[in-house]
């Protein structure tokens, strides 16, 4: 009996590993609407080699907070947020 690992995994990557294998889908949220992946999925591929794995989560969904939602987060953070998305 042999049993088959699949390559195809839940959890995101670690940073390890998130240069050579960015799987940008894999952090996709099920309840996420189209419009709001899309903006999230092209700050996380903008910024994947520069942010730790947790950090680009995070400042990936203050971005789209922010655009989407009005959101505001403490001043340190919405000036780090202007600087990235800056760079989009």
């Amino acid at each position: 009996m042999s049993i088959v690992k699949s390559n195809k995994s839940n959890n995101p990557p670690n940073q390890s590993n998130m240069s050579e294998m960015f799987d940008v889908e894999s952090f996709r949220n099920p309840n996420e609407s189209n419009t709001e992946w899309k903006m999230r999925r092209k700050f996380l591929l903008a910024h994947h080699e520069t942010l730790d794995v947790d950090r680009l989560v995070c400042l990936a969904n203050c971005y789209v907070n922010v655009e989407v939602y009005g959101c505001t987060y403490p001043v340190e953070t919405m000036r780090e947020l202007k600087a990235l998305i800056d760079q989009l």
